[in-house]
């Protein structure tokens, strides 16, 4: 008979995500209920809005130079793009669309991001905001 394992006990510090962000590793704040909502609404619709052949990703990098590594929420592969089950980033050619949901904590972060993406390496961006609880992306 086999003895049951106890489970293991929680890590007091769960560890973060990260990002590179001018060759600084910043921690991502943890997530609302509304920005995961967001997102997970996005990956839901935006496959039948895509080109065919295009991915739609959730929080993979994108490597704009040696020391910038964002990680948008949700991204667009160019159609066709190849990649490896073990790849960790993707380069700003094979990204089509680059989406950050803002939120008030992080409104000047994104925003930020969202000049880096455009200016660094014309990787197009849209930005989300609720105004309200009632209102949606």
């Amino acid at each position: 008979m086999r003895t049951p394992v106890p489970p293991a006990e929680p890590h007091p510090d769960p560890p973060t995500r990260h990002e590179l962000l001018d060759g600084i590793r910043v921690p991502r704040p943890p997530q609302t209920l509304f920005h995961m909502r967001a997102i997970r609404f996005l990956e839901w619709r935006l496959p039948a809005q895509a080109p065919d052949a295009s991915d739609v990703l959730r929080q993979f990098a994108i490597a704009l130079d040696e020391r910038n590594h964002p990680e948008p929420d949700v991204l667009v592969t160019r159609p066709g793009v190849d990649m490896s089950a073990q790849q960790t980033h993707l380069a700003p050619q094979d990204v089509t669309l680059a989406i950050e949901i803002v939120s008030e904590d992080t409104a000047d972060r994104d925003r930020e991001a969202s000049r880096m993406y455009a200016e660094r390496r014309r990787v197009r961006l849209r930005s989300g905001q609720r105004c309200d609880r009632r209102s949606s992306v």
